[in-house]
This record gives structure tokens, C-alpha cells and sequence, in this order.
């Protein structure tokens, strides 16, 4: 595929490292922004282990395939520079999205894909899928979630800088 800077990518290129990708699309302004803002999240909860992590996206629009495309989206996030947004041909694209079993639609003008973001081990394999709906309250808790994952991965097991925690909660009594 191809990046927001038009160079080619192969998910090969980043064995050795934790790749933590996502399906995003490069017109959303609900769920994948947040997704984004978690995955950047993970990558500072992990401080200088994060040089061991790649952040990839890979387009899941299937009207919005051009290079400059993921290049709006990426500046107007602050992402830039700090990952690789994918595309490629639309048949190449509908391959990709087969292969991760994401799911892409058009519905009502409307793009639907299933919002996956994908923990890669750094020898390719995969370690964990997160599918989930994001909200406003949940990015640093998804942000969480993805650097822990990757620190499980990365050696000596880096730790993660988040103040969260997910002790139970103690019950409230009708008193």
C-alpha cells in the first residue's frame, strides 16, 4: 500500500516492532478520530520503548482512496507524522479489508466498516484484536489497553505511564 507521503509500505518492513493498527476512514469525524487519539495515546503511555511501536492505518474508505485524502486527515489529527495512513487501488484495498475480515459498506452516503484495531507482535503475528465502539470517555482507557498490550510484547516489558486504574468500584448503598 501506499502512505500519506505516497511511498509504498509493506507491514513486513516493521518486524521487530509492536504494530498497532487500525481501519480508519480518512473522512470519519466520530469514531475513528478517537480511535486515532487512542492509539497515540498508547504510544506515550510507553515512553522510549514507544521507538519499538509503529502506528498503521489503513484506509477503510472506499471513495476517499487518494494519497491527499490521508494526508487531510493525518494533518488535521496531529498525525502526520506520527504514523503510517495507508491506501492503495480500490480492488487492493477490498482485498486488504477481506483479509482482516473488516467489514465495508456504503449505506445512506454513509461509510460503515467494523472498527478493529489490531496488536502485532514483532515477528508478524497477531496478538490481540480489539473491536470496539469508541467514546469521548473511553480514549485514554483504549490508549491504555493498546500499551499494555504492546509493553506485554516488547522486551523487558516497558511500563506504562497512565494514571488509570480498573480496580473494582466499590458498590454505592441506597443510603
Amino acid at each position: 500500500l501506499t502512505d500519506q507521503f505516497g511511498q509504498p509500505v509493506s507491514l513486513g518492513a516493521y518486524r521487530g516492532k509492536v504494530v498497532i493498527l487500525a481501519f480508519i476512514d480518512s473522512e470519519c469525524t466520530t469514531t475513528c478520530p478517537l480511535t486515532t487519539a487512542a492509539m497515540v495515546d498508547a504510544k506515550a503511555m510507553l515512553g522510549a520503548a514507544s521507538a519499538d511501536v509503529q502506528l498503521v492505518g489503513v484506509n477503510a474508505n472506499p471513495k476517499a482512496t487518494a494519497v491527499m485524502d490521508l494526508q487531510s486527515y493525518s494533518e488535521l489529527h496531529g498525525m502526520l507524522h506520527q504514523w503510517r495512513f495507508l491506501t492503495g487501488s480500490l480492488p487492493r484495498l477490498r482485498s486488504i479489508w477481506k483479509s482482516y475480515s473488516v467489514g465495508v459498506e456504503i449505506s445512506e452516503n454513509l461509510i460503515n466498516h467494523t472498527s478493529a484495531v489490531f496488536v502485532i507482535g514483532p515477528r508478524g503475528n497477531l496478538a490481540k484484536l480489539y473491536v470496539a465502539q469508541q467514546s469521548y470517555a473511553s480514549v485514554t482507557q483504549m490508549g491504555q489497553l493498546l500499551a499494555q498490550e504492546a509493553s506485554s510484547l516488547l522486551p523487558g516489558r516497558p511500563p506504562v505511564r497512565s494514571h488509570l486504574s480498573y480496580a473494582p468500584v466499590r458498590g454505592i448503598s441506597p443510603h
